[in-house]
């Protein structure tokens, strides 16, 4: 299998970090769809770390789950700064307006694999402005 679509099961972070504890060994995965599931920075964080040992996943989308906390920022800064195979990553509504753009800029500054971040509520001319002229050019924001 290399697609598994969860989104919108409301599954929360429990059944997220039993989620997590399989991708750790699952090899074959490619696309992990977790929209709409209510995770928060607990059930994040066990993800993050899957991610970070499995360099499988090349598409993720957290769509819709509410990261409002500096933890939860922290943590998806720490997946897209240290992950090599994410080329995409949803978030879509995952942040207020106006949280700090700045550190998911941080993050990409030194990810040469992420070509397209999928965000609604962060303001993009704001994420945009903190990279670098190459990572602009070879980056989309949807």
């Amino acid at each position: 299998m290399e697609t598994l679509q969860l989104g919108n099961n409301y599954v929360g972070d429990a059944s997220i970090v039993l989620l997590a504890d399989a991708l750790k060994r699952n090899r074959g995965l490619k696309q992990l769809y977790l929209g709409y599931n209510c995770v928060s920075h607990v059930g994040l964080a066990s993800l993050v770390d899957a991610l970070l040992v499995n360099p499988n996943i090349t598409h993720l989308d957290l769509s819709g789950n509410k990261f409002f906390s500096q933890r939860s920022m922290r943590l998806l800064q720490k997946l897209i700064r240290y992950n090599t195979s994410l080329e995409e990553i949803g978030l879509e509504n995952c942040f207020s307006p106006g949280q700090q753009a700045e550190l998911l800029a941080q993050a990409v500054r030194n990810n040469i694999t992420l070509k397209t971040i999928r965000t609604t509520t962060i303001r993009r001319r704001e994420l945009a402005r903190e990279l670098s002229e190459d990572a602009r050019r070879a980056m989309q924001f949807y």
